[in-house]
């Protein structure tokens, strides 16, 4: 139920944060989202929820839910002014964050890597507490004060959605089995081509962050192989 699954990723979540809490990084140190929180396992108590997949489906993992502490981590890290070696897009935007602003992590190797390029240590201190039946995470990186304060903003342009569905022949019959049958299994959606800046407090940009292009993606028909009789 959708509930259960909500569990499994606050679950996901407090234990990935736990993970990084008290994490302290030397001048020059790297940290590694993957090597800091480890594999994402039922026997480290992580749960089922819900992982956007290629193509809009939907799966539950073990460990759903981490990529949205990894965007938290890394949107702390931008404005903090320090240095991504190693970010990636989601395939799909979150709801989460502004499109852009999001770091994907996987136990297949997708991984988030920042650098200390301070001459200070940094320590990392996150809490994740309930509040309004909503569960809030609170970051707070500790360490040489930057001289100025930053903000993140999306630039995002919308790409239409294909107007033509594409037709999948069903052979095994999963979804439509008569050759007149047309079954939608899943909606067409637009795509987005964003870039993100990092804007200091007079309006001014600093550096331009990251340009990510989300395809569009038509919807998908499945349609039936067998004659009636």
């Amino acid at each position: 139920s959708p509930h259960t699954a909500q569990a499994g990723r606050t679950k996901n979540l407090e234990l990935a944060c736990k993970a990084i809490d008290g994490t302290i990084l030397n001048p020059g140190d790297e940290f590694s989202f993957n090597k800091i929180v480890g594999e994402r396992t039922a026997e480290k108590g992580y749960q089922k929820a819900i992982v956007y997949q290629t193509g809009g489906k939907s799966e539950a993992e073990e460990g759903g839910g981490v990529c949205q502490v990894s965007t938290a981590m890394y949107r702390l890290a931008l404005l903090g002014g320090l240095e991504i070696a190693e970010r990636s897009a989601a395939v799909y935007p979150v709801d989460y964050c502004e499109i852009g602003q999001e770091a994907a992590v996987s136990d297949q190797g997708l991984d988030l890597v920042l650098t200390n390029n301070t001459d200070a240590p940094l320590f990392l201190v996150v809490r994740v507490y309930a509040e309004n039946d909503g569960q809030t995470m609170e970051w707070q990186l500790i360490g040489k004060e930057n001289e100025s304060r930053f903000s993140l903003v999306s630039e995002v342009e919308t790409i239409d959605a294909p107007e033509e569905p594409v037709y999948v022949r069903d052979s095994e019959g999963r979804y439509a089995t008569y050759a007149d049958e047309r079954i939608p299994v899943s909606e067409a959606r637009p795509g987005y081509r964003a870039t993100v800046s990092l804007v200091d407090e007079n309006g001014e940009t600093v550096r331009v962050v990251s340009e990510d292009t989300y395809d569009a993606t038509a919807q998908i028909v499945y349609v039936g192989v067998q004659q009636r009789n």
